[in-house]
């Protein structure tokens, strides 16, 4: 459900009085608000959102990692080239920082998945087309898509056909990456208005926009690299390609150090609603008990602790 809208029938409510009800189902309009909140929201699902928040949160720091690490291993590699140490070294280092990359990415997407679990107050709601939904199977398609594109799942069609067929499923992986990325930024978005969190929401909003243009730049970049490096040969000019692809590169690689900032930062915030707001859960998955011998009532509900 779009924020903003009725709980019941979806009408836009954010023109009208928070005492007054729903014009087209009558719902009140403080329920439908303050069922925005986090705070306000079923607390089974708030303690699944906040372990994926965890998971991403986690993610998000070793892709950060990641990112200082490939340029201090880029600058370590250079000068040891130079001191001409042998060039060996350049895909050893490069496979050892893809391989960490690709498990920051892999935790991040599980993260991600977790994350984008639909609220089950708007379980009663007509199915539409949003941001949850299209995180779960951009991240599904991409993952597929990546499966069908090894070696061993396309082999046995034999080449020419097989490296001919590879191409366009990694580049249909490359767009449900992008559109799983694009999701991703919008669902944190919308989190972090239930947190509240303004500054983190406009951030992600801000993110999402910026990322909307230079990730694709950078798909096109990559699939438009073999003829540019011809043109390049033909014009014998080596450079060529590096100064047009480059700067997509460096673009695009901006835009995802800044996605990931977001995604730290707004998990940070879910997993402190979390601790804040859910009431500690004993091994048989009850409330916790207080130092008085009280059971503790949910956050947010009204008369504090009962007594027996």
């Amino acid at each position: 459900m779009a924020l903003g809208r009725c709980r019941r029938c979806g009408y836009d409510i954010r023109a009208l009085a928070q005492e007054v009800s729903c014009p087209e189902c009558g719902t009140p309009i403080a329920h439908s608000r303050a069922s925005e909140r986090l705070g306000d929201a079923d607390p089974d699902w708030v303690r699944s959102i906040t372990r994926g928040a965890g998971v991403l949160r986690a993610g998000s720091e070793l892709l950060r990692w990641v990112f200082y690490g490939f340029g201090v291993v880029a600058v370590i590699v250079t000068l040891l080239v130079q001191m001409g140490v042998t060039q060996a070294i350049v895909p050893w280092s490069i496979g050892i920082v893809g391989a960490i990359a690709c498990l920051a990415v892999t935790i991040i997407a599980v993260g991600a998945f977790m994350i984008a679990e639909p609220d089950p107050r708007d379980a009663q709601q007509p199915e539409t087309v949003d941001a949850r939904r299209t995180l779960r199977f951009s991240l599904i398609a991409a993952l597929a898509l990546l499966l069908l594109a090894t070696p061993g799942a396309i082999a046995p069609i034999g080449p020419p056909f097989s490296w001919l067929l590879r191409q366009p499923i990694l580049t249909l992986a490359g767009v449900a990456a992008i559109a799983a990325a694009l999701a991703l930024m919008r669902v944190l978005a919308e989190l972090a208005h239930r947190v509240p969190a303004p500054a983190l929401e406009d951030r992600a909003r801000g993110n999402e926009r910026l990322a909307r243009w230079l990730l694709p730049l950078l798909l096109i970049a990559s699939l438009a690299m073999p003829q540019i490096a011809k043109l390049a040969a033909a014009l014998g000019s080596v450079r060529l390609s590096s100064i047009i692809v480059f700067p997509a590169m460096l673009a695009a690689i901006i835009a995802s150090f800044r996605m990931n900032a977001s995604a730290t930062a707004i998990s940070k915030a879910l997993l402190q609603v979390g601790r804040d707001v859910l009431p500690p859960r004993t091994p048989q998955g009850r409330a916790g008990v207080d130092g008085d011998g009280g059971v503790e009532a949910p956050a947010g509900s009204a008369g504090g602790t009962s007594r027996p």
